[in-house]
């Protein structure tokens, strides 16, 4: 497990029961603790580096200092879900200098005297849908940004348009699926763009 230290703009989601997803909180600055998921962490182990740029969502994490705590604490989400196996999904455009580093460490004492809050609401043990599915982080910020330029479009628009930009890039790490298979419209429209034009 790696702890990280992000400091910049990006929203929560949340993983349903029934494989889609759905957004739980605004578009906020964060300032605050992550766990990387699977992938980001095989890149840190062999590289000890942090490439901000390639990393695309963050998961919470059991460090006192989590962040997905602090925005259930602080009112950020908005329940209108289950918020079960939630991720952190980078904005694309980040207006503000970002941070990224590795977190300080932490003693398991520490989590003890701040109580069992901390260790429920930000288990490390969650399974996380992006670990598996690395593609889905990556077509939402696709359809977020053609959302941004064109708030007109049905959800059926967007996903097409993501289909299609996918293709273009699928030589391109998540841009396929399991086997190299480009993703069909319906498919990102089901699992990655649920709420998007909320």
């Amino acid at each position: 497990m790696v702890d990280v230290f992000f400091k910049g703009k990006g929203q929560w989601n949340a993983w349903l029961d029934n494989g889609t997803n759905c957004t739980i909180s605004r578009e906020y600055y964060a300032n605050g603790v992550f766990r990387l998921i699977e992938r980001d962490e095989i890149a840190y182990k062999h590289t000890k580096s942090l490439e901000v740029f390639k990393v695309k969502a963050l998961l919470p994490t059991e460090h006192p200092d989590c962040e997905y705590s602090k925005m259930k604490k602080w009112g950020r989400g908005s329940i209108n879900c289950e918020m079960a196996n939630p991720f952190f999904l980078l904005s694309e455009v980040q207006s503000m200098p970002i941070t990224l580093v590795i977190a300080a460490p932490y003693s398991s004492n520490n989590i003890e005297t701040k109580g069992a809050e901390v260790e429920t609401e930000c288990n490390p043990n969650i399974a996380s849908e992006v670990a598996k599915y690395p593609w889905i982080p990556e077509a939402r910020k696709i359809g977020e940004r053609i959302y941004k330029e064109n708030k007109k479009l049905s959800v059926e628009q967007i996903a097409q348009k993501v289909h299609s930009e996918m293709t273009l890039k699928k030589s391109e790490e998540g841009m396929t699926g399991r086997g190299g298979k480009i993703l069909s419209a319906e498919t990102i429209k089901r699992h990655a763009l649920t709420g998007i034009k909320s």
